[in-house]
């Protein structure tokens, strides 16, 4: 229950601000707050377990006489939670009834009791303090339907004995208040210290940040919907991209999540990434544990074909017995298109060669400009986010050479060569994958994902690992 409160209440923040597009969407259902609610139970239980109720001081009367019994020291100890059966109510209300559940409790001495039948009715609201979203009980009432007790054996637990009714109703009362004050103080006290600490921008990796601010809320066809404006950014860097509109339609409610992510996140990300300057990287002989070191030769014997000093035959007359670094930069910000057939990502990417190192030098041998377009099948998991590569395609659109002239063999060669390097590269990459966050030791399972246009579209079931 924990959990659902936390996720239910933090999609108050949509009352912060507005915006046309959300770039983010998610839909729960029914058995997604269902599950959520098993894994808060047993949150709720370790907190009750161990509690103790107030002090009784109760006068009592029966056919052979009056007395005053008093009661203290009262302690949970073994709490059986009753089963949870809610409803979503608009426009920002969750309402629980439940029955069954048993909790024993330990008085003193032989004293032991039992209550059953444990019924709730509680309904709760959300609002925003600070900016921050707090959760307040609108309704609370917890009754317990049936509440046996024995204080064994002796005389004076004999004769108390004979009070056992009246004692059982004044203790059944006082768990009554009791439990409803406990349940919501665990809640809310927990729940909205949490909330209220609640960041809008989280780290995701290594100075990499979701920023984000929920934009809608709604409750319809048996989902709560939530609506986000958000972007990836690298460091503190912003994204004036605007968002284009999603379809978030669904056939049934068979998951428990359903989740969309526009193109504008990934894009975003790519435009603070090339705004620090780190769209660029420098293929040496080191690379990808000396993968390219062949390649990257101005010496070579005559059977070694894949050996730039074959290729570019000035290199091996004017460099003798060099080795060569390759940079590769980013000329203007990818982008990246989602379609229904999988994603298409594009880049103007610009090239040096050099003689090794790369730092010693001050200027290159050749550069090279290229149009770079990848088409890519992403993958999903239950444990990380990959891809498949499906094809590659590097196009020579200009270059610049200090070591000769190159006919068009020699440039369709270079390309095949870079297409080869490249997509050595980004299969690496994919196959390695992003790991998903578990939260709560929750992560997800029965995974599908799906490309549409502009955005991707993720149908998942939750899992405790």
């Amino acid at each position: 229950m924990l959990l659902l409160y936390y996720l239910f209440a933090v999609t108050i923040l949509a009352k912060i601000s507005r915006c046309e597009n959300a770039t983010i969407e998610v839909w729960l259902t029914k058995s997604g707050l269902e599950f959520l609610n098993e894994v808060g139970e047993n949150i709720v239980a370790n907190k009750l377990n161990g509690s103790k109720l107030p002090d009784i001081s109760l006068p009592v009367q029966a056919g052979i006489g009056y007395g005053v019994i008093n009661t203290n020291n009262v302690q949970i100890y073994n709490l059986i939670l009753p089963t949870f059966q809610f409803k979503i109510t608009e426009p920002n209300e969750l309402t629980w009834k439940t029955d069954g559940g048993i909790i024993q409790i330990y008085m003193h001495g032989s004293v032991e009791a039992t209550a059953e039948d444990i019924r709730i009715n509680m309904a709760n609201n959300l609002s925003l303090s600070d900016h921050h979203p707090q959760i307040f009980n609108k309704f609370c009432q917890i009754s317990v339907m049936e509440f046996q007790i024995h204080i064994g054996g002796g005389v004076i637990p004999w004769i108390i004995n004979l009070f056992e009714n009246e004692i059982a109703e004044a203790i059944k009362q006082t768990i009554d208040q009791q439990l409803c004050k406990t349940v919501t103080s665990v809640l809310m006290v927990r729940v909205n210290e949490v909330l209220i600490k609640l960041s809008s921008r989280l780290k995701i990796s290594q100075n990499i940040y979701l920023n984000y601010v929920f934009t809608n809320l709604t409750v319809e066809d048996e989902f709560l919907k939530s609506a986000v404006q958000g972007n990836i950014v690298y460091g503190n860097g912003t994204c004036p991209l605007v968002p284009s509109a999603m379809s978030t339609e669904v056939s049934s409610d068979v998951r428990m999540l359903y989740f969309w992510f526009s193109d504008h996140v990934p894009n975003c990300l790519f435009h603070s990434l090339f705004q620090e300057g780190l769209f660029s990287v420098t293929i040496t002989n080191d690379t990808l544990h000396g993968t390219f070191s062949k390649f990257l030769r101005t010496n070579c014997s005559t059977q070694e074909i894949l050996c730039i000093g074959n290729i570019l035959p000035t290199l091996k007359k004017s460099y003798p017995n060099e080795s060569l670094d390759f940079k590769v930069q980013a000329e203007t910000v990818p982008v990246l298109h989602t379609a229904t057939d999988g994603i298409v990502a594009q880049a103007n990417v610009g090239s040096g060669l050099y003689i090794s190192p790369l730092q010693q030098q001050n200027s290159s041998l050749l550069q090279l400009e290229m149009n770079v377009t990848a088409n890519i099948t992403p993958l999903l998991s239950d444990k990380k986010l990959s891809g498949k590569l499906n094809d590659l395609k590097i196009k020579i659109t200009d270059f610049d050479s200090h070591i000769g002239d190159f006919s068009e063999k020699t440039v369709q060669f270079l390309e095949r060569l870079l297409n080869l390097g490249l997509e050595a590269v980004l299969r690496r990459l994919f196959n390695t994958g992003v790991p998903l966050p578990l939260f709560f030791n929750v992560s997800f399972s029965d995974v599908e994902l799906s490309t549409n246009d502009g955005y991707s579209q993720i149908n998942t079931n939750f899992q405790i690992v």
